[in-house]
């Protein structure tokens, strides 16, 4: 989390501590995406602009649950009008390698699936 974002567009939290920092965020137009596989939203009064995805049960379906980062950065690149699945497949090309980079490039793909479907519902 970087503290000193004057405009938010979108937030993707991964645990609960991290929603509520969030529960009041000002941009109406933010797009709050929360893993609802750790997050118990019924307890909080959510709008419009917050939206639960199993993000640690679906990396884990598909291989670990320490993949729910490249999870999220797809869901993330999916808002991102100026990034290409080129330039996203260069960066995970230059951190793994074989099998791995495979798997990574496969969750990728399914959060950037994942973040069209939020999308479609603003």
């Amino acid at each position: 989390m970087y503290p000193y974002a004057l405009t938010l567009d979108l937030i993707i939290v991964l645990a609960e501590p991290a929603l509520l920092h969030y529960l009041n965020v000002s941009n109406d137009n933010c797009k709050v995406i929360y893993d609802s596989s750790v997050i118990d939203a019924s307890k909080y009064d959510l709008d419009k602009r917050y939206f639960g995805l199993p993000i640690v049960e679906i990396a884990k379906e598909l291989g670990s649950a320490r993949s729910a980062n490249i999870l999220s950065l797809g869901i993330a690149a999916s808002f991102i009008v100026d990034i290409s699945l080129e330039q996203l497949d260069n960066v995970l090309e230059k951190r793994f390698r074989g099998k791995i980079l495979e798997k990574n490039i496969e969750i990728l793909r399914k959060g950037i699936e994942l973040g069209k479907s939020v999308a479609l519902t603003r």
